[in-house]
């Protein structure tokens, strides 16, 4: 009778023993697999949305510098600043160039297409009507080429700006929809393991 109680006492000791290592290994499973999807949501907010603000804040930075470069190249008349201007223009056109090229590539969904697309027309909008300004300065056309440069060129470039932030609005609208979805998945592991 002692073998078959001790038995007993065996078994349910082991079986008890079996279900905390099971419990804790169910838990840790659990944790585990959380872990993995708040990992995934952060992936997504790394590698997809912080590269696209980013570069959509350099391009905004970019096309601002072009206008006012050209804003202040209408009103110079000393030919070495009017060079130097010159200069650092090519070199924000080639940056802009280079960034639209970039984010061209990360391009993922057609809204994002859409509206990055109007960007790009409206940004050769105002670089077109640029050009008219600067075709007006050439014989001296000074009164026209400030009017040009204010009502055509200086309005495509507030177009495409909008454009601009249009997109960078639903580029943010994403980001933060992967946010809420990595606190929902970080609030649900809470309410999983940690008693009301």
């Amino acid at each position: 009778m002692s073998n078959k109680r001790s038995l007993t006492l065996r078994a349910k000791l082991t079986a008890g023993f079996a279900a905390a290592l099971v419990l804790f290994a169910s838990v840790g499973w659990i944790g585990i697999l959380q872990i993995k999807a708040v990992e995934e949501v952060a992936h997504e907010i790394r590698e997809r949305w912080t590269p696209r603000q980013e570069l959509l804040a350099e391009i905004k930075r970019y096309a601002s510098e072009h206008r006012l470069l050209s804003a202040r190249r209408l009103h110079t008349r000393n030919f070495r600043e009017l060079a130097a201007l010159e200069q650092e223009t090519r070199v924000v056109t080639a940056n802009l160039r280079g960034a639209n090229e970039t984010y061209q590539r990360l391009l993922g969904f057609d809204e994002e297409r859409v509206q990055f697309a109007a960007f790009d027309e409206g940004f050769k909008t105002y670089q077109a009507a640029l050009g008219d300004v600067l075709l007006r300065l050439e014989p001296r056309d000074l009164l026209g080429a400030a009017n040009t440069f204010e009502r055509t060129a200086m309005q495509a470039h507030a177009t495409a700006i909008e454009k601009l932030e249009s997109l960078l609005a639903t580029i943010r609208q994403r980001s933060t929809a992967a946010m809420d979805r990595s606190k929902e998945v970080y609030d649900q592991s809470l309410l999983r393991f940690l008693p009301s």
